[in-house]
């Protein structure tokens, strides 16, 4: 089986084996290559955009990423901490070190917050192009299934059509 690169080829091979396909006398339908078009679709299957699977990625470690975040706060707050301590030899000094200390730590809590905040909007922002990509994937599948649906009835009226005149010359 050659490799494809895009979902859009696949559609477009699976759209060829159609045109493709051979009619059925005296009807409006064609007969296609079943294995052929269930391994197109599997094909389709498997080449889902990249964003998606990076999307799900990020879906399935948005807990981790966050406690990475938190991690790197706790120490950068940790060492302001030390910081702090480590200038107390007078009461000059410790006063200075004392306010160095409180903007290290706001410093510390609003690069974590940023992190974090981050984070959250790159995630939210993969799950609705995610979300995105699945809704328009679900439109397409919708609008095949109606059509394969009014196919399918158009040649089950011809079928009994067809039926109802063969037992009227009877």
């Amino acid at each position: 089986m050659e490799q494809m690169q895009t979902v859009q080829e696949f559609i477009e091979i699976l759209e060829e084996l159609i045109e493709r396909s051979r009619n059925i006398p005296f009807t409006k339908t064609a007969s296609i290559d079943r294995e052929r078009a269930m391994e197109l679709l599997n094909d389709i299957r498997l080449n889902l955009p990249e964003e998606i699977m990076h999307a799900r990625w990020i879906e399935e470690n948005e807990e981790r990423i966050l406690n990475e975040a938190r991690l790197k706060a706790a120490n950068v707050i940790a060492d302001a901490e030390r910081r702090a301590m480590a200038m107390t030899m007078d009461h000059e000094i410790y006063k200075k070190a004392e306010e160095e200390a409180d903007m290290l730590l706001e410093d510390a809590r609003a690069e974590a917050r940023d992190i974090r905040l981050n984070a959250l909007d790159y995630a939210d922002e993969k799950i609705e192009e995610t979300e995105s990509m699945i809704r328009e994937a679900m439109m397409n599948m919708d609008q095949q299934h109606k059509m394969m649906h009014d196919y399918f009835s158009q040649t089950v009226d011809i079928l009994y059509s067809n039926r109802q005149e063969l037992r009227s010359e009877q």
